[in-house]
């Protein structure tokens, strides 16, 4: 949320009034870009009631992992409006659930996850980086989406 998302101005910026994810310089261009945002602001609503929305992409097979797996996951993590700012690179990334290891968006939304399944999760600030963000990539109060997949879990 350095720029707006029309013009690239980087002063006077307005957060989305919805989402609060992407940021403009002014009314106008809000409306302009309205079109183009709507269905990720939407998504990024309606994780409102558990912190994150997870939409499957390609089903998977099998049981869920246990509370305390291991899991590897592929992943790209992008702002809403689409820059990315982190992602797996050859290997996926391993961690265990449910010890804080990763977001709390990650450790629940990835704890519903069968092998081989792909999903999109729409996370609020809360369940990201919250108020503090992390500097310099992620602005405090930043929601996020993460395109994942459940390479497997031991």
């Amino acid at each position: 949320m350095n720029q707006c998302a029309v013009c690239d101005k980087t002063t006077g910026l307005l957060n989305c009034s919805a989402c609060h994810g992407i940021a403009y310089c002014g009314k106008e261009h809000q409306r302009a870009h309205w079109a183009v945002h709507k269905p990720t602001c939407q998504l990024l609503a309606a994780a409102a009631p558990k912190g994150y929305h997870k939409i499957i992409t390609t089903p998977g097979t099998g049981k869920l992992p246990r509370k305390k797996a291991t899991v590897f996951v592929n992943y790209k993590g992008y702002f809403p409006s689409g820059k990315v700012f982190d992602q797996s690179k050859g290997e996926p990334l391993s961690f265990q659930l449910n010890k804080r290891e990763v977001i709390r968006g990650w450790d629940e939304a990835v704890a519903t996850m069968k092998v081989g399944e792909k999903a999109t999760f729409y996370i609020k600030p809360e369940y990201a980086y919250g108020a503090t963000g992390s500097p310099p990539a992620i602005p405090p109060n930043q929601p996020l989406i993460f395109d994942v997949e459940m390479v497997k879990f031991t």
